[in-house]
C-alpha cells in the first residue's frame, strides 16, 4: 500500500529538535519528510494528513495530537508519547515503535507493516499483533 498525498506546508528535512512552539500547531497536510523532531513538543498538534516519511520523532511529545491519515512510513517514534492521540487511518509501515506509548490512542484503520527482521520493543516480530503486544496499548 502506498501512502502518498500532496502537502501545503513544506518542512522537508527541517531540524525542529526540542522545539516547544509546536504545541497545538496546525500542521495538517504538511510535508515533514525526513524532518528531525527529537524531543519536540507537539501535544494537541494537528498533523492530520501530514507526510512524516522517515521523520525522526525520537522521544517526541504527541499527547492528544491528531495524526489522522498521516504518513509515518519509516519514521522513528522510539520513546514517543502518543497517549490519547488520534492515529486513525495512518500509515506506520516500517516505523520504529520501540517503547512508543500508545495508551488511549485510537489506531483504527492504521496500516502497520514491518520487515520480519525488524524489532519492536525488543521482540522480533513476525506479525502486527506480535509487535503491538510489546507496545504500550
Amino acid at each position: 500500500m502506498l501512502c502518498l498525498k500532496s502537502a501545503t506546508v513544506v518542512l522537508t528535512e527541517a531540524i525542529l529538535s526540542q522545539v516547544n512552539l509546536l504545541l497545538g500547531a496546525n500542521l495538517s497536510n504538511a510535508s515533514l519528510n525526513y524532518a528531525t523532531l527529537n524531543n519536540a513538543k507537539l501535544n494537541e498538534a494537528d498533523l492530520s494528513e501530514a507526510e512524516l516519511i522517515g521523520a525522526n520523532l525520537f522521544n517526541a511529545y504527541l499527547t492528544n495530537a491528531n495524526l489522522r491519515g498521516a504518513n509515518l512510513t519509516g519514521a522513528n517514534l522510539m520513546y514517543a508519547d502518543l497517549m490519547g492521540a488520534k492515529v486513525t487511518n495512518a500509515c506506520l509501515n516500517q516505523a520504529n515503535l520501540n517503547d512508543t506509548d500508545f495508551r488511549g490512542a485510537d489506531l483504527t484503520g492504521t496500516t502497520l507493516m514491518m520487515p520480519s527482521r525488524m524489532l519492536c520493543s525488543g521482540v522480533e516480530q513476525e506479525s502486527m499483533e506480535a509487535c503491538l503486544a510489546n507496545v504500550y496499548t
